[in-house]
This record gives structure tokens, C-alpha cells and sequence, in this order.
């Protein structure tokens, strides 16, 4: 339903409009809930790049999408800049088990 969903935002707005940006990242959230890990950082990377102004947590669900997939360094840059922009994530993202590879990082800054 999450591609149908973002089949007729891209085809009835335009690829940047925040709707179809929102599109995006719920269903790259519904892929890693799946277990589709790759295709979800995948979206998410594109999502990124639209998003980061109006959709919260992105960088915070792209760090923990690059932690699963085995990229620490740019989880670990990615959660950094997080924490930076919001210190209070920094708590979450010690609970978060997606993080778990990276938690002593989170825990040094």
C-alpha cells in the first residue's frame, strides 16, 4: 500500500513536494519493518537529501539504517550530527537497538 502511495504522489505532485517526500520516508520506515533493510536505506538516502528541513528524524532513522547495514562510519557521522542539531536524542539513541553497533560512539560524545 506504501507504493501505491508513492506511485500516485509522484504521479499526481511533483517528486520534491512534501507530501511525496513524506511518501518516502513512511515507506522506507514500513521496508526496514519488513526486514527490507536495503531497499529501505536505499529510499531513505533519497529521502535525505529532500528532507532533512521538514521531515523530522530522518538523519536519526538514516543512522540507524546505515548502522544495520554495516555502514558505522556513516552512522556514527550521521548520528553525530543529530546529537549536535538535538541533544536530547542522544538518550535515544543509546536505547535504540538499530544503534547498538555504534553505542559506545554515542556514549563518547
Amino acid at each position: 500500500m506504501g507504493e501505491e502511495v508513492l506511485r500516485l504522489s509522484r504521479e499526481k505532485l511533483e517528486p520534491e513536494h512534501p507530501e511525496t517526500v513524506i511518501a518516502m520516508g513512511d515507506l522506507a520506515c514500513t521496508l526496514k519493518g519488513i526486514g527490507r533493510v536495503p531497499e529501505a536505506l536505499a529510499l531513505l538516502r533519497k529521502v535525505s537529501v529532500e528532507s532533512l528541513d521538514f521531515i523530522p528524524d530522518v538523519r536519526f532513522h538514516l543512522a540507524c539504517y546505515e548502522c544495520l547495514s554495516g555502514n558505522l562510519e556513516e552512522a556514527q557521522q550521521l548520528i553525530t550530527e543529530e546529537i549536535a542539531a538535538d541533544p536530547e536524542k542522544k538518550e535515544q539513541a543509546l536505547q535504540d537497538s538499530d544503534l547498538t553497533a555504534i553505542h559506545k560512539f554515542i556514549q563518547s560524545l
